[in-house]
């Protein structure tokens, strides 16, 4: 790239190889996909690199009332209602036009659906996505609020996260810990949290009619009861705090023997 090979990159990087060189090191990533992309580092060669989720509270982040969650939030009991979540709503890494124009062609499609479908953007700068769908919107305001997010995730029939790069995002744990299928991109980490037509859909990356598809197949599914309870169980079995602390604690084991 043109660097001089005594700039501040190149002494970081030497530096690092000679620190890593001194022990046994493991690295842990927070997925596979960002775990592959490590191995694939030359600065990392020689060295194990695990894949280990970060956990979330199951316990707390579980399946709900429906109706009293939206009586509280105040949201509308007769429609099926689409969470989308970021912590800027607006953000379009995180993908909100690619869901205004999938809602668009569901209703251009099927005109009913404008009187049954519901978008609940959430984040900063939500206000300002009140008239950008073609069905209602309620947006609610950036939630650092625990309870608050579980209201609205129980109050959701879907999570529609259609971001264009992400690691392993809480938000989708903590929606199928609640029982809320879910429908994304296939980028990033994403392939590790919905298993496709299980508990969710993964829609071609930035393709808007995959991602029509996958909102209509999935929230209107005859399986849906299924789709949710799967959610919840891959959340349980995957993102637990009891899962990952065992998974760590057996990396240390595996430490402790090769020592």
């Amino acid at each position: 790239d043109g660097g001089s090979p005594n700039d501040l990159s190149a002494r970081t990087y030497r530096r690092k190889q000679e620190v890593f060189a001194t022990g046994n090191i493991r690295f842990v990533a927070g997925s596979d996909w960002l775990a592959d992309i490590a191995r694939r580092a030359p600065l990392l060669q020689g060295h194990t690199v695990e894949s280990i989720t970060n956990p979330i509270d199951t316990s707390f982040y579980t399946p709900g009332d429906k109706r009293a969650a939206r009586r509280e939030l105040g949201l509308p009991e007769d429609r099926r209602l689409l969470l989308f979540v970021a912590y800027k709503a607006t953000d379009r890494n995180k993908g909100i036009h690619f869901l205004r124009d999938a809602v668009q062609s569901v209703c251009r499609h099927y005109p009913s659906m404008r009187g049954q479908l519901g978008v609940v953007p959430v984040g900063r700068e939500a206000e300002l996505l009140t008239d950008a769908f073609a069905c209602p919107a309620y947006p609610q305001n950036y939630v650092s609020d625990e309870a608050r997010m579980r209201l609205l995730y129980r109050a959701a029939d879907l999570l529609v996260m259609p971001t264009l790069a992400d690691n392993l995002p809480n938000t989708v744990a903590e929606a199928m810990a609640c029982g809320v299928p879910c429908v994304a991109f296939r980028v990033g980490g994403l392939p590790q949290m919905i298993d496709h037509e299980k508990n969710g859909y993964l829609a071609r990356y930035k393709d808007v009619d995959d991602l029509e598809a996958g909102i209509l197949s999935t929230l209107f599914s005859h399986r849906y009861a299924e789709l949710s309870q799967a959610a919840r169980q891959k959340a349980e079995r995957s993102y637990s705090e009891r899962v990952v602390a065992e998974r760590f604690l057996k990396l240390y084991e595996g430490w402790e023997e090769a020592e």
